[in-house]
């Protein structure tokens, strides 16, 4: 079920990468949708550390994950409030960087959670990498302009 349900949320990014490499201001509008879902999926994957957390001793090691399960939030606000070419970026930081901390802390997840979670932050990241090369296409750019002075 978790990689049927894996797959599904891996959907919306890459058909939000698909949009925004055509070259028209409905690519930067998809590119403006998948920041916001990419913001929520990345808050979500730091509450998967929260949940962890709940389920250890009370600890140095228990607060470190608490402290580390809110950090993909506040960059997922601070990827909301920046233009899209940093919020991609940071956003592809903040998938990387996690599943960086996730092998990491392999002992303490599930043994299928890393087999599913490194194929769909590849998609993750693919679709975010072609996002932002979408944001650069000269077509792309006159679109969104000519959109906003319409």
């Amino acid at each position: 079920m978790a990689a049927t349900l894996g797959a599904l949320g891996l959907v919306p990014f890459l058909g939000t990468a698909a949009l925004a490499l055509t070259g028209t201001s409905l690519g930067m509008t998809a590119v403006n949708y998948q920041i916001m879902y990419g913001a929520s999926i990345l808050s979500f994957m730091g509450g998967v550390h929260w949940g962890v957390a709940t389920k250890e001793p009370d600890t140095m090691s228990q607060t470190g994950r608490y402290v580390i399960s809110v950090m993909p939030s506040l960059l997922a606000v601070g990827c909301l409030m920046g233009p899209p070419e940093l919020a991609l970026v940071g956003l592809g930081i903040g998938f990387s960087s996690l599943l960086v901390y996730d092998v990491i802390s392999v002992r303490v997840m599930a043994p299928w959670y890393l087999k599913l979670r490194i194929p769909l932050t590849a998609g993750v990241l693919l679709s975010l990498a072609c996002s932002w090369w979408g944001c650069f296409d000269i077509d792309t750019t006159v679109a969104a302009v000519s959109a906003v002075t319409m």
